[in-house]
């Protein structure tokens, strides 16, 4: 694995990355509003020492996280990795994502 691959695992296995954010990032920056299926997104970018910066598109009405885009450094440049987060309900009185879809771009 290269460091971004291992950055990327690393972020992966943070469960507490969407609640810790504030540590784990220098800086956000509101950049948009865009529309995801039927709702309207806030885009917010953070930023990490040394990282390309992160993407998290938070639910204008709920508020809830609904998607990050990541990237990771490679040969050929950037490559985008899309987290989708559906399905919340309630656990122990924290509204928590039960599905999880990953989009990586398929090799050539």
């Amino acid at each position: 694995m290269t460091g971004s691959d291992l950055d990327a695992a690393r972020l992966d296995a943070d469960l507490h990355l969407r609640i810790e954010m504030k540590q784990s990032f220098s800086d956000f920056n509101v950049e948009r509003r865009e529309k995801i299926g039927d709702g309207k997104e806030y885009v917010i970018s953070g930023l990490r020492e040394g990282q390309p910066p992160m993407k998290f598109y938070f639910d204008e009405k709920s508020g809830l996280l609904i998607r990050i885009v990541r990237y990771a450094e490679s040969p050929l440049g950037r490559n985008p990795t899309q987290i989708d987060y559906d399905d919340y309900r309630y656990l122990d009185g924290v509204k928590t994502p039960y599905q999880w879809t990953l989009r990586v771009p398929a090799g050539g």
